[in-house]
C-alpha cells in the first residue's frame, strides 16, 4: 500500500523518465495505490497547463486522462483528514498536507517527485522521491 502524489502520478502519466521510475516501483513493490478524491482534479489541472504551454500535445493529455482512469486507484475522501491537515499547516500547503494525512492514516509511505513535500513530510511518513 503507498499513497501516490500528484507530482509522481504526472510523471507516471506522461511517460517521462522519472515517471518510468514510479511505474517500476509500483509493479516491482506490487503496491496498491491511494489517493485522495483532489488527485485525478490536480491531475487534470497539470494537464491542462502543460498544454497550455506547449509541453503536452492535446491528443497525448487526453490519453493521460484516459489512462488516469484507467489506473487501479483507491479513492479517499479528504474530508476527514482537514483537521489533521490544519494542524500541519505551518509545514505544508493544504494540497500536499491531504498527502501526508492520507499516508499517516494509513500508515504507508508516500511517493513524490516533489523534494519540498517529501522534505517537509520527513519526520512524519516515510517518503519515497523520484526525480
Amino acid at each position: 500500500m503507498i499513497v501516490v502524489d500528484a507530482s509522481a502520478g504526472i510523471e507516471l502519466l506522461t511517460f517521462s523518465e522519472p515517471g518510468q521510475r514510479v511505474a517500476g516501483f509500483l509493479v516491482d513493490e506490487m503496491q496498491t495505490l491511494h489517493v485522495p478524491n483532489l488527485f485525478s482534479v490536480e491531475i487534470t489541472q497539470v494537464l491542462r497547463k502543460m498544454v497550455r504551454h506547449g509541453s503536452l500535445s492535446t491528443g497525448r493529455a487526453s490519453e493521460a486522462i484516459q489512462d488516469l482512469r484507467d489506473l487501479d486507484l483507491v479513492h479517499h475522501e479528504h474530508e476527514p483528514l482537514l483537521e489533521r491537515v490544519w494542524v500541519l499547516r505551518d509545514r505544508l500547503t493544504a494540497y500536499d498536507g491531504v498527502y501526508v494525512a492520507l499516508a499517516e492514516f494509513l500508515s504507508c509511505p508516500l511517493i513524490t517527485s516533489d523534494r519540498k513535500l517529501a522534505s517537509a513530510a520527513g519526520n512524519l511518513i516515510p517518503t519515497e522521491i523520484i526525480s
